[in-house]
């Protein structure tokens, strides 16, 4: 852990003028002792870190001597940090904004700002449009389980809105079609299970913690068993053609046929209850035409929706 900090606190002074022992303090949650102590170890390592006194003074590395960065190219560090971004707009990591931070030491200024227009021109947001301070506690908390492989449990409420308790071993959070999973192993079921986090409720990381088991990344179920023939319907879907705009976006413009004042749509997805809700969305704007069983539960659920207003 020192080392780590005092890689970081390298980085965060190569790519500033000054830096005050207090922010430093802050930024890690030690002592401001502790920030002097890892100064004089960087100094007996042959780093010339110095204080300067007055108007803008703090703590940084003497003028004239320069680290050897010349470990990424421009490219590849903005790669990184697009990736990095990403991933800190679901949770706050603060090992994230880190790495950011030590990326940005490792390249000149001038050379830096071509780096950041780079990293600009991508920018993959997972956060939904209202801000979701519980998802993102949720996040948080099971990664801090997968990092430390401790066990959770928690409350969870399947497809058929049963609800119960699951003991689980937190292997790796999913980020798939919209929505974050948890692949961990169920104590109950004895075998590897996704977990969607909008079902979870009541999470608590337990003492208790485990081996992590070996898994093939090919073999995972967002990869393979959500695009199986057995585990996909095909729908044909007709919609008004005022809709023609959003069914485009919804559905991609490879999947939609004009024909006269409709819009065909084409489509395969995985199965699941989440179909006719989607389906639904979309209101009077669209008949399902095929198959024949969803086109039923449609009508079925509208019939539901009748009575609840009649």
């Amino acid at each position: 852990m020192k080392l780590d900090r005092m890689i970081s606190i390298l980085m965060i002074l190569a790519n500033k003028r000054r830096v005050q022992a207090r922010e430093l303090a802050e930024r890690f949650e030690v002592s401001i002792r502790t920030i002097y102590r890892d100064i004089a170890a960087l100094n007996q390592a042959g780093i010339p870190v110095v204080s300067y006194q007055g108007a803008g003074g703090g703590i940084g590395i003497a003028e004239g001597f320069r680290i050897d960065k010349n470990i990424l190219t421009e490219a590849e560090i903005a790669a990184v940090m697009i990736a990095l971004k990403s991933v800190a707009s679901s949770y706050r990591d603060i090992k994230a904004e880190l790495a950011m931070e030590k990326l940005k030491g490792l390249l000149p200024q001038a050379e830096m700002e071509k780096v950041a227009k780079q990293s600009d021109y991508i920018y993959i947001d997972f956060s939904s449009w209202e801000m979701d301070t519980m998802l993102r506690e949720k996040l948080s908390l099971l990664k801090e389980a997968v990092g430390l492989s401790r066990k959770v449990s928690f409350d969870y409420i399947n497809a058929k809105l049963e609800k119960r308790r699951r003991l689980v071993e937190p292997h790796t959070l999913v980020f798939k079609g919209y929505y974050w999973y948890l692949y961990a192993f169920c104590s109950e079921k004895r075998a590897f299970r996704l977990f969607k986090l909008h079902r979870m409720n009541e999470i608590k990381l337990e003492s208790e913690g485990f081996q992590r088991r070996p898994f093939i990344v090919e073999n995972l179920p967002w990869k393979q068993e959500w695009n199986t023939p057995q585990n996909t319907v095909e729908l044909l879907l007709r919609f008004d053609q005022s809709m023609e705009p959003l069914v485009v976006e919804w559905f991609g413009i490879d999947n939609v046929t004009l024909v006269k004042d409709d819009c065909l749509v084409k489509v395969t997805y995985p199965e699941g209850d989440w179909i006719i809700g989607h389906i639904l969305s979309f209101g009077s704007k669209v008949e399902v035409l095929e198959p024949e069983w969803i086109r039923e539960e449609i009508r079925k659920r509208a019939g539901d929706i009748l009575k609840i207003y009649q």
